[in-house]
Order: C-alpha cells, then structure tokens, then sequence
C-alpha cells in the first residue's frame, strides 16, 4: 500500500479507537451517576427488606465498582488521547494532499508522509502505554479494597 492509502487506514482506525473510548466514558459516568442516584430512592421508597436494603446495597457496589473501572482504564483520557492523534493526522493529511506545509517543497513527498506517519504512530504509542495500569497499581487497588 501507498503511504497515503496506510495513512488513511491508520486514521480511520484511531478514530474508530476514540469513538470507542467516547462511548466507554460516557456510559462509566452514567452508570455511576445513575447507580448513586438510585440509591436514596429505593431507601425512601423501601417498604421491604428487597428494595430497602438489597437493592441500594447493589447499587452501591455496582457503582464502586464501575468508579475502580474509570481509575483503571481511564477511558476519559483514551478518548482526548485518540481523538487528539486523530486531529493530527487529519492535518498531516491535508498537507500531503495540498502540499503545504513540510510537503510544499518536498522532494519526495510519499518518502516524507511514510516517515511522518511512523514517527506520530510511535508518538502515540508512547502517550498510550503511560495510560495502561501497572501490575502494582491492579495489586495496590485490590488490597486496598479487600482490607478497607
């Protein structure tokens, strides 16, 4: 493939990425916020053990638990982390196509875009690696979990 044809495919696939992180981050932060909003109403409206007392205890956990997936994975910062690179590849693109920019007098303008392409990827690369949980931070948040 060309290096415009890889740069296309590059950018379609961190778009789909960042699409993906959106939609993860909004549906985290609706759990949460619908799971504690729940709570004090099943309390005031419980007239049995069920809706009173099992119901909000649920609810309380599955909240704390989608709130430990949101610190973990981090879907928020994924999210302005691709769409970012996906801005930024848009703008590489339409330099290469129009020529402005680094390719308004470039000899090789394909040698040039091939290049630029595999230096933003690993840029991106480096950005999201810093965002994946380290082993001892799974570990940590788990102890501190099972002892609190």
């Amino acid at each position: 493939t060309s290096p415009w044809e890889q740069c296309l495919a590059v950018t379609k696939s961190i778009k789909k990425k960042a699409d993906k992180s959106k939609r993860r981050a909004r549906v985290s932060v609706l759990c949460v916020t619908g799971f504690s909003a729940a709570i004090p109403v099943f309390i005031g409206l419980g007239a049995t053990w069920l809706t009173a007392k099992a119901i909000p205890s649920i609810l309380a956990a599955a909240s704390a638990m989608v709130a430990a997936w949101i610190q973990l994975e981090r879907p928020h910062e994924r999210w302005k982390l691709y769409r970012r690179y996906h801005r930024v590849l848009e703008a590489e693109q339409l330099d290469f196509q129009f020529r402005s920019g680094r390719y308004e007098n470039a000899d090789n303008a394909n040698r040039l875009l091939a290049k630029r392409l595999g230096d933003i990827q690993l840029l991106l690369h480096d950005e999201w690696e810093a965002l994946i949980p380290l082993s001892s931070d799974v570990a940590a948040r788990s102890t501190r979990t099972i002892h609190e």
